[in-house]
């Protein structure tokens, strides 16, 4: 989101227990969290996105909630109450900051996991 759009992609603890209470099948792993966030979030929030850009509205601040069960994306720029909540929210790490571990176990810099 920050290089492709300039916006602060940020969620909360709570969107985070959300995918884990709906990933909790110990057969498919990691699979499940991919699987919800590749076809629920990622969908949801490019539709979004897409939205915007043709009505021109901000997106210096995105940030996924969770709304009656459901993900949410609230867009904008950042508010003084979305400022106090900050703490709460994690911002998502650049896909270069991500780290692989090799089959020997060791850590690689900017590699994509």
């Amino acid at each position: 989101m920050r290089d492709a759009h300039g916006a602060r992609l940020a969620y909360g603890d709570e969107v985070v227990a959300h995918i884990v209470d709906q990933a909790r099948d110990p057969d498919s792993g990691g699979r499940m969290i991919d699987n919800i966030i590749t076809n629920s979030i990622l969908p949801d929030l490019s539709r979004q996105v897409l939205a915007r850009m043709v009505e021109g509205g901000a997106m210096e601040d995105v940030t996924i909630t969770l709304k009656d069960g459901a993900f949410d994306y609230v867009f904008g720029a950042p508010t003084p109450a979305a400022s106090d909540a900050a703490p709460k929210a994690k911002a998502a790490k650049p896909a270069a900051a991500k780290k692989k571990r090799s089959k020997a176990g060791e850590a690689k810099e900017g590699a994509e996991a």
